[in-house]
């Protein structure tokens, strides 16, 4: 049975794979590598994004930094975007569809095609190596000239990071209550394109919440389903967890999102968790393109992926408490006690969904509690069980 599924995961990594070969057929002079950024912007149109490309910005959290090492801290904003073009290839979107029936046994029909293909689109664009563009801060709708910023060369992927120190722009920010925010616009071909940061202070709660089968219905213990919960289904939310997590917020706790889910599946992630009625948040997801060899990481689990992001966030927010949220489907247990093991003074809770058989995650947990001392991990079934309360400890 294992054999099975390991040969079914070939095949859908060679019927991947043979897509792209078209892809660069039909694309020959493949990315187009841009120019260095200049040193020193001088007004908000200078880019060298084409444009018959896209910007996308995603959500980030800015965060305090010791850069000097004085005990002076300076607020940094992350940009973090994505440079792609769109492509409408019937042949790539052809051979997606026969490699999932090939595989899967699982069918684009009437009912889902439209959500099918918009989906799977997002895989299928050409990621733009080489681009740059530059940001200026805003605030409440006005922009500060003095607040011009570079960003740029996008990677392979297509994505870039950057950090916008400016302390002076944020200090005003950073005084109102939690959640303000940082937004930051970049004009290309003549379009405004905005991304934001939220400023998190370096004191407080937050959650981590995974997101397949513990805010979302994803199954993921079956490949087969989890692949037609993600392409071809519309998103469906656990059962009463968004109130729970919209009480805790109201409470001033904020939200981190991680997942093994990839970059292209941003949007429609998003878009779930708004409509759902989940408050405000950020999402960590996973570094994946079909050129090269990340495409078989498409198949591995949150062991692999996830310590990486949570990690992330936790050196970000040293003196902040987190509470940590997943489910017993994967490895999240396993990742969130060694996590523990490793930031002990800032994982305050541990909690699980529990997805079954009956009573054989008790054991498993109580394993892992025992290598924390007997730090609770707390299994539960329905969002109802729970603490209605969440609030740090320091």
């Amino acid at each position: 049975m294992q054999l099975q599924g390991w040969w079914k995961g070939v095949c859908l990594v060679i019927c991947l794979l043979w897509v792209n070969a078209c892809a660069a057929f039909e694309n020959q002079l493949g990315n187009r590598l841009g120019t260095d950024p200049q040193d020193d912007p001088i007004n908000l149109e200078e880019s060298n994004i084409a444009p018959d490309e896209v910007l996308q910005f995603f959500t980030t959290d800015a965060f305090q930094s010791d850069i000097d090492g004085d005990g002076n801290y300076t607020w940094q904003i992350p940009v973090h975007a994505w440079v792609y073009e769109p492509v409408n290839s019937q042949l790539r979107m052809k051979m997606v569809k026969e490699s999932m029936a090939f595989v899967y046994d699982l069918q684009v029909s009437s009912e889902n095609v439209a959500t099918f293909e918009q989906r799977v689109n997002h895989f299928l664009v050409d990621n733009e190596r080489g681009k740059w563009f530059t940001v200026q801060l805003q605030q409440a709708g006005n922009a500060d000239s003095r607040s011009l910023f570079r960003v740029g060369n996008t990677e392979a992927n297509g994505h870039v990071t950057a950090n916008l120190l400016a302390e002076q722009f944020v200090q005003e920010l950073a005084l109102k209550p939690a959640t303000a925010t940082v937004y930051y616009c970049a004009k290309v071909n003549a379009r405004k394109v905005c991304g934001r940061a939220r400023l998190i202070s370096q004191q407080g709660l937050s959650v981590i919440s995974d997101i397949d089968d513990t805010v979302k219905i994803s199954d993921v213990r079956s490949k087969q389903a989890l692949i037609e919960n993600t392409f071809f289904n519309p998103f469906v939310a656990v059962p009463d967890i968004a109130e729970v997590y919209s009480a805790w917020s109201k409470q001033g706790v904020n939200f981190h999102y991680v997942s093994s889910s990839p970059w292209y599946l941003y949007t429609e992630l998003t878009s779930f968790l708004e409509r759902a009625g989940f408050p405000d948040f950020s999402l960590s997801l996973k570094s994946f393109r079909f050129r090269d060899e990340s495409l078989l990481e498409l198949f591995k689990d949150g062991e692999a992926t996830k310590p990486g992001q949570i990690r992330q966030i936790l050196e970000k927010f040293p003196q902040r408490q987190f509470v940590l949220i997943g489910d017993s489907g994967e490895q999240d247990p396993e990742v969130y006690s060694a996590i523990k093991l490793q930031f002990p003074e800032q994982i305050k809770g541990i909690y699980i969904r529990d997805l079954g058989p009956e009573d054989t995650n008790q054991l498993r947990v109580k394993g892992l509690m025992d290598n924390m001392d007997g730090f609770p991990i707390i299994l539960f079934k329905d969002a109802s069980e729970l603490p209605v309360s969440l609030k740090p400890t320091r």
